[in-house]
Order: C-alpha cells, then sequence, then structure tokens
C-alpha cells in the first residue's frame, strides 16, 4: 500500500478517500471496466491478472474487471456458472493487497452483443428493432419474452452472488453504450406495450428489478455500482428521444433514489452506431474531459458519488474536476492503460514522469476492435506486464557504451531504456529536431498531441543520462569511426515515391505537412493518391480540406480510411462533411503525366481514366531507409521501420525489447 505520509498537496481531492458500505476507497480513480482481448475462455490468465496487478500497485482507488457477462451466449468472460468464483479469487488476491477495491462488472449485451454461443444464435432485445454492431453489422434481435426478462433478472442476481463468493469488493452494473439495460431505457430501441415498455417509469422497471435482485444477492456490506450512459450524443433520433436534461437525469436520480446502489459511472454513447462510439472513446482530436461539462448535471443533482470519464488523461484536469463538483470520482481508463503508476507518481511528487495518454486509440480500442490483445502506442509493456515492467526493469549485469542512430521513437525508446539498464548511451539524429515520422505527424491537423510522445521520450532520456546530439550527418565513415560497444539503427522508413511513374510531376504528402509545400502552389483542386488508406493519407486530406482546397481522394483499397479503426476515422469524416472532398476508391494509380494530370486504372474492370486536377499530391507505401546502414565496425542492430515500416506502437516495441537485450 502507499504510504499517506507522501502524499503531495497538489492533488487533496483526487486523494482523498472515499468510503462505500466500510470498505475504503484510497483515492477517487477508477479504473474503468474495459475489454482486453487477454482472455478468450472465461478464465483470468496470468497475462490479465498481471494487468489489473500493474494498475492496482500502480494505486488505483477501484478497479473494476472487463465486462463479465451473465449469459453465456456473448462474450470472453462469462459469470454465468460457478466456474467464474475461482476465476475471481485468484483475481482478489493480486489487487485487494495493494488497497485497491475491485468490482465485477456484471453485462448483457443484447441486441448489440457479439454471439460466442454453441448454439443457433439470437440477439435478445426488448422489442425487435433492428441495430447495428459499431455502425457496420446489421442484425435485428429476437423480441423478448416476459420468461426472458425474469430470467434477465436471476442471471444478473446469480452473477453478483458468484462475484462476491469470490471475495470481490462488489459488483458494477453495465446499463450503458447500448447493452440490453439500456436498450430497455430506450424508447427508441423499446417500443413495447406491455408492463416492461412505454413511459419511463415502465422502461425503468428491469433495471430497478436488477437492482434490488442484485443488492440482496451481494448483502449490504458489499459495493453496487451503476454505469450508465449520460447522453448518446450521436445527433440521431435516439438523441433526440432520450436526453440529458430530461429521461437521463431522471433515470439517474430515481437510480439514486433507491438507495441500493452506492455510487453512479456515467458514460456517453452506445455501441451501434460508429460515430456514437468514437465519442465513447475520444480520440485526440477532442479535448481532455470531453464531456465532464455535459455530466456534471447529474453529479450536482444526486446525493451518491458520480464517476464521469471522457479523456481525464492527467491528475490536474482530474483534480480540477473534483474542485468544480463536476464529479466525486473520475474513470480513468485509458490514463491508467498508458501509465499504469500515474496515481503513485502524481502522489510522490513525480507528475513529471507521468507518461500522459494522447488518445491515439490505435493500441488501446484499434487493436480490440481488430479483435487483438489491448496495447498502447507508446508504453510497450501494456499486455506484456507477465515478461516486461515499467517501474522494474533491472539492471544489465554487462553495461557498457551504446550508440543509438535515429531519434524516432524506435530510436528515443531504446536509449531510454538502455539508460535505465545502467548503460552509457548517446543517441544520434541528423535532422535539427527528434522525433522522426511522429514529429511530422503531430503537424497534421487534430494530430499536435502526438509532439507529446516524443517530448515524454526525449524528457525521460534527459533525466536518464542519455547524450542527445541533433544535426549529427550519420554516414558510413561515421559508423565505422565509432567507439560505442553496441550500435542500434534507428533510421526509419521514407515514402517509396520510386515506383511511381512521373513523380517529379507530383508533391509528397510528408512534404505537405513539413510545411516544404506552400498552399498557394497547390490551387483549388488536388488530387491525393493514398495507397495505403491511411492516417497519413487522411491528415493531407484533412490539411487541404482546412484551407478550402478541393480534394479527389484516389485510393485502391475498397474504402478511404480502411487501414483506420472507425474511433479515429469517424470523427474525421463527420469533419469532412460540407467539404468539397471526392472520393474515388478502388483506384490505382498508373501514372503521373504532368503536373496537372494523372491516369487511374479501376481496380474492377481495369478502365483507365484521364483525371485533371491543379496539383497531384502522393501518399506511397514506405520502404526502409537504408542509407547510413552500410557499414559498421560491428554488426549493429535494427530496429522500428528500418526491419519493417510499421506503425508507433511496434516502433517502441522494437526500441524497448532491443534495450532488455543489451
Amino acid at each position: 500500500m502507499i504510504d499517506s505520509a507522501l502524499t503531495t498537496s497538489r492533488f487533496p481531492r483526487l486523494f482523498e478517500p472515499l468510503e462505500f458500505r466500510g470498505r475504503t476507497a484510497p483515492n477517487r480513480i477508477i479504473c474503468p471496466g474495459h475489454t482486453t482481448g487477454y482472455t478468450r475462455d472465461s478464465t483470468f490468465p496470468p497475462k490479465l491478472l498481471q494487468y489489473y496487478e500493474a494498475r492496482a500497485a500502480g494505486g488505483a482507488g477501484i478497479i473494476v474487471t472487463q465486462p463479465c457477462y451473465v449469459t453465456p451466449e456473448y462474450g470472453a468472460v462469462k459469470a454465468d456458472d460457478d466456474a467464474i468464483v475461482e476465476e475471481f479469487q485468484r483475481l482478489a488476491k493480486v489487487i485487494q493487497p495493494h488497497g485497491s477495491l475491485v468490482l465485477a462488472q456484471l453485462s448483457h449485451p443484447g441486441g448489440q452483443g457479439v454471439y460466442t454461443g454453441g448454439y443457433s444464435a439470437s440477439y435478445l432485445a426488448p422489442s425487435a428493432v433492428p441495430v447495428r454492431k459499431f455502425g457496420v453489422e446489421w442484425r435485428v434481435p429476437r423480441e423478448m419474452t416476459t420468461r426472458d426478462i425474469e430470467q434477465v433478472v436471476e442471471q444478473f442476481s446469480r452473477s453478483a452472488a458468484r462475484s462476491i463468493a469470490g471475495q470481490l469488493d462488489g459488483v458494477e452494473l453495465h446499463f450503458a453504450h447500448g447493452n440490453l439495460i439500456d436498450q430497455f431505457l430506450s424508447p427508441v430501441t423499446n417500443q413495447r406495450d406491455d408492463s416492461w415498455g412505454g413511459d419511463l417509469d415502465s422502461r425503468l422497471r428491469l433495471p430497478l428489478l436488477i437492482i434490488d435482485a442484485v443488492r440482496q444477492a451481494i448483502g449490504e456490506h458489499c459495493v453496487l455500482g451503476v454505469r450508465l450512459t449520460g447522453f448518446d450524443f450521436d445527433g440521431s433520433e435516439r438523441n433526440r428521444a432520450l436526453r440529458l436534461d430530461s429521461d437521463r437525469l431522471q433515470i439517474a436520480g430515481t437510480i439514486a433514489e433507491t438507495e441500493l446502489v452506492d455510487y453512479l459511472s456515467l458514460s456517453v454513447g452506445h455501441y451501434s452506431d460508429a460515430l456514437a462510439t468514437a465519442r465513447n472513446i475520444p480520440d485526440m482530436s477532442y479535448p481532455p474531459a470531453a464531456w465532464a461539462a455535459q455530466l456534471a448535471d447529474v453529479a450536482r443533482a444526486i446525493d451518491i458519488p458520480v464517476a464521469v470519464v471522457g479523456r481525464i488523461n492527467h491528475p490536474t484536469v482530474a483534480e480540477r474536476l473534483l474542485a468544480d463538483g463536476a464529479c466525486q470520482l473520475v474513470a480513468m481508463a485509458r490514463a491508467l492503460i498508458a501509465d499504469p503508476y500515474l496515481p503513485l507518481k502524481a502522489r510522490t511528487g513525480r507528475v513529471e514522469e507521468i507518461r500522459p495518454c494522447v488518445g491515439a486509440v490505435e493500441g488501446c480500442w484499434g487493436n480490440v476492435y481488430r479483435g487483438r490483445p489491448m496495447r498502447c502506442v507508446y508504453n510497450p509493456t501494456v499486455g506484456r506486464e507477465d515478461t516486461w515492467s515499467e517501474e522494474h526493469l533491472g539492471l544489465s549485469p554487462t553495461p557498457h557504451s551504446v550508440l543509438v542512430v535515429g531519434a524516432g521513437p524506435a530510436g528515443l525508446e531504446c536509449a531510454r531504456v538502455a539508460a535505465l539498464r545502467g548503460h552509457s548511451v548517446r543517441l544520434v539524429e541528423r535532422e535539427d529536431v527528434v522525433g522522426g515520422q511522429l514529429r511530422l505527424a503531430s503537424r497534421a491537423p487534430h494530430r499536435s498531441e502526438l509532439a507529446t510522445v516524443v517530448d515524454w521520450l526525449l524528457e525521460s532520456c534527459l533525466r536518464a543520462g542519455v547524450e542527445v546530439s541533433c544535426a549529427v550527418d550519420v554516414d558510413a565513415m561515421y559508423l565505422s569511426s565509432v567507439s560505442a560497444d553496441t550500435v542500434v539503427l534507428a533510421t526509419g522508413a521514407l515514402p517509396d515515391v520510386g515506383r511511381v511513374i512521373g513523380r517529379e510531376h507530383a508533391a509528397v504528402g510528408w512534404d505537405l505537412l513539413a510545411g516544404r509545400v506552400p498552399a498557394t502552389m497547390l490551387g483549388e483542386r488536388v488530387l491525393v493518391y493514398d495507397e495505403e488508406s491511411s492516417r497519413e493519407g487522411l491528415s493531407v486530406v484533412e490539411w487541404l480540406a482546412e484551407r478550402r482546397i478541393g480534394v479527389t481522394w484516389v485510393t485502391p483499397m475498397q474504402a478511404v480510411g480502411s487501414s483506420l479503426d472507425p474511433f479515429g476515422l469517424a470523427p474525421a469524416l463527420e469533419r469532412l462533411q460540407g467539404c468539397a472532398v471526392n472520393v474515388l476508391p478502388l483506384q490505382e494509380l498508373v501514372r503521373v503525366e504532368d503536373e496537372h494530370t494523372a491516369i487511374l486504372s479501376s481496380r474492377v474492370n481495369g478502365d483507365e481514366t484521364v483525371h485533371k486536377n491543379d496539383s497531384i499530391i502522393l501518399v506511397p507505401l514506405r520502404k526502409a531507409n537504408e542509407a547510413p546502414a552500410a557499414s559498421t565496425r560491428i554488426p549493429p542492430t535494427r530496429i522500428g521501420d528500418l526491419v519493417a515500416p510499421r506503425n508507433l506502437e511496434m516502433a517502441t516495441v522494437d526500441g524497448f525489447a532491443a534495450a532488455m537485450r543489451l
């Protein structure tokens, strides 16, 4: 447990304990329930246990598990069987010794679930209203019978009892994000004309029955929380039908008035719409504490503690919300993914060491969306806590001198970790500033927080004693003359324009973002050839659209932005609504004939077409930058995009792994 004597006065409200029915949370920080992708068989394997233990050791006051489904048909972790009791006991043993409270999040996805059952699938919902999963997959659920509804109450009650038998401190009921209970609350998805539908009192009947049954199941001395959707915020009929200032506020108030619930955790959005999902998990295009102002009305109107979410990414943000009365608890999912030791660092005066979440999304929810384990774009230890520990790197048994060439994210991470492990490290960079492609990407619209990653890595390097030198011409002669024991090459990648016929007539997206292509030279209409359908292509299009330059956005992929997850793509496409952007998917660039003319070939039928624009910008695939790697006195280690062009997440993983091998 953390010594209270170390408490810093900078965050007095954040580190004020909060008591629930005789159980004390040491601070106001919740690690809220979120899917991790670390388990698929209703167990808590070592990888998942160690993920949670790191957040407990890091000082989170309350840890809520990833969704535990009360029905056998959906989800990875299922609480519908007594076997889960032993799994919960194992979880409690790794969390509670650190002083954190641990709750099971109990959920039923209803019509927007992901079916995992072993028999014919049917999605249950209050009414047979078509719903979508992440806005892409339509399904028509089966309208529930009264017996179905009664069975759901029993499922929540029995699952809650198993949670307490598993020695957890309580449960959190997931009534948010368009899951089954939220479907009953909404008049859009609940169109029943019996006692389970109609006016709000009838739509509240099921959640209130579940709350009552669960409280009976867990007893008077365990914690009961409820996660609610504060507002849908998608601009749709659903949003107009169920608004924060009317129904949502009444729902929260009615639940609080039962005196059975100890706290509410308010979120936004639902998973049956891509944009609403993106707003539920706001990327860096949204400000910190994105939804706190809208959700604060609930916190100020009811008498039980309220937690809010939405890019609460730093202790200073959390302290301000608590001081303003916008909430009494802060849910900091991605902040604690990026840095599980954020609470400990804040409490012990190490605020400058906190690795802030920058809202990149690609590593965490982007991976989960694609069915992969959750990661962080610049904390390689996330999901690898069974192998790596950020707080306990360990000194190398044979410290020596290391030269790292290239100060992009891979090189910075390698240098940082190598220095922390006791090596003498020099980091050299050919450009005038560090950061590589990441610094360039931060110049794109709505991507400025990527510079925070560069700044954190650089400052961490300097604290660790890395000697950093910029504007160093690293050539074969330089490399052959160095006296380092180990050379690590992290020279990154370059746009692969050599494959484009007539490339001399076109600009390159990198040059545009770097400011080397004046907007006055582009004209009024630009053709952007986005070969990978990537984030870079989207950034170039947004850069042009912000300057009211018309765009013909061409890609050989099935759709623009197809390499991206919906959490970053949907808000960007919303921003481009009304802009002069024409999209041409499934089109290969054959050649650039002159500064104005591109020849495209359809991937459907092979027909070639001529496209005239004022200018042409290429966003091609990348190739490894081999230039400075011609010869070295000793065999070098290659990392990052020099190995193969990939992404920020893999660059930092490469850097960390290389440093751990030294």
